[in-house]
């Protein structure tokens, strides 16, 4: 008993021991934090010189929350900026943030629009999101047969590009 409570002192005076590695937590936090904030100030300075690469990574640190608080509406301006630019990884973020409502008000058409631009510069996600935001029933209705699916251009694009197809029926065209 007289050992443990020699050592739980011994302990203790060792943490509280000035120029102790663990005497200032918070400072080794703050010194964190600074340089974080300067990588943001940054990133942020290169967006606002145009540069699209910064400006999609910014979008990304707004929509992922980290090192700033997640706002959907930032994320989608500089997500906004950087597809103007041409940014396929862009315009599918913007189109998703279009699709789901999330910053910006739910709008299905932009969402395609978005979806499309980066699908045309090859993004595959782009285009399975672009397939997909048709309803089934609305395709149906536009005379497909039941059982089969509609396809977007750019997946018999990619069929006659090798890209493995699906276990579903593919219909020949629209």
């Amino acid at each position: 008993m007289r050992f443990q409570k020699c050592l739980a002192i011994a302990v203790v005076l060792l943490y509280l021991r000035p120029g102790s590695a663990q005497s200032d937590p918070v400072s080794c936090a703050s010194k964190r934090q600074t340089a974080e904030s300067t990588k943001l100030l940054n990133l942020r300075r290169k967006a606002e010189t145009g540069d699209a690469s910064a400006q999609y990574i910014l979008g990304n640190v707004y929509v992922n929350g980290s090192s700033v608080l997640r706002d959907y509406k930032e994320a989608a301006r500089w997500y906004s900026a950087a597809a103007a630019q041409g940014s396929a990884s862009a315009q599918f973020m913007l189109g998703y943030l279009f699709e789901h409502g999330l910053g910006v008000s739910q709008d299905y058409a932009e969402a395609a629009r978005q979806y499309r631009a980066a699908a045309e510069q090859g993004h595959a996600i782009a285009e399975n999101n672009l397939a997909g935001l048709v309803p089934a029933r609305s395709r149906c209705a536009q005379g497909c047969e039941p059982g089969r699916r509609v396809v977007s251009p750019f997946s018999r694009t990619r069929r006659h590009h090798g890209a493995m197809q699906s276990g579903f029926p593919v219909s020949s065209g629209p």
